[in-house]
């Protein structure tokens, strides 16, 4: 990389050149113009970064909107009194989708900081994830105060339950890497345009659960059409 020089020596401005030079596709040009491709390679980029395979690799709006989208599919498997587990460490935008589900009777169980140093009170997370547990939603790293979450144990725990885990690592992405394979979490989200991306959200899925998830999809279009409404006269 170029050494910075931001604002031209002459005319004080900001030298917009530089910045461009910084970022190598926007050097693509089509019919002489300035392109950029964002769809060329990006899922096996995506994947590279999250070490998975790039089918696992799924694409959305932002990741809050990705997350209320999940929480919906998620929750059309889940029944009352069926229980998911929060964080009061986390971001709101893994919080709020999952607590959505409380209209249909899912019991929204909140793990407390210890406020002495910011991080996740660990035995307070073993006390709320219990047999009824089918999801642990956490932060890889707080948006607020910066604490790491050991989100390996975490999943681990949540497993020994027989619960996913979706771990929201937009705060995380920037500044470390993410294995997913260590991890061995079920979703995991961030965002691109905090790392100089666009705008969007990205969500790793384990394949079995999107092949899953997929299927009954394609199930529920099959009923649908399969039972059209008959508005002939009689």
């Amino acid at each position: 990389m170029s050494t910075p020089v931001m604002y031209s020596a002459d005319t004080n401005a900001f030298d917009i050149a530089w910045v461009r030079e910084q970022f190598p596709s926007l050097t693509l040009q089509f019919n002489r113009h300035g392109s950029a491709f964002l769809d060329v390679s990006t899922r096996a980029a995506m994947a590279d970064l999250f070490n998975c395979d790039p089918n696992e690799v799924v694409f959305g709006q932002n990741m809050t909107t990705i997350t209320f989208a999940l929480a919906r599919a998620i929750g059309r498997e889940l029944k009352a009194g069926d229980e998911i587990v929060v964080t009061t460490l986390d971001h709101d935008a893994n919080v709020a989708p999952w607590r959505t589900l409380e209209e249909k009777g899912v019991v929204i169980r909140q793990v407390d900081i210890r406020e002495s140093d910011c991080t996740l009170d660990l035995d307070d997370l073993k006390r709320k994830i219990t047999a009824k547990t089918k999801l642990v939603a956490v932060g890889y790293a707080s948006n607020m105060v910066g604490t790491i979450n050991p989100v390996a144990e975490i999943t681990k725990l949540a497993h020994a339950a027989g619960a996913l885990t979706f771990i929201d690592a937009v705060h995380f992405a920037p500044h470390g890497l993410i294995d997913v394979k260590a991890l061995d979490c079920d979703f995991l989200v961030c965002s691109p345009y905090k790392f100089f991306g666009p705008h969007m959200g990205t969500l790793y899925g384990k394949r079995e659960h999107l092949r899953a998830a997929a299927k009954r999809c394609r199930q529920r279009i099959a009923r649908r059409t399969s039972t059209k409404p008959d508005y002939s006269l009689a």
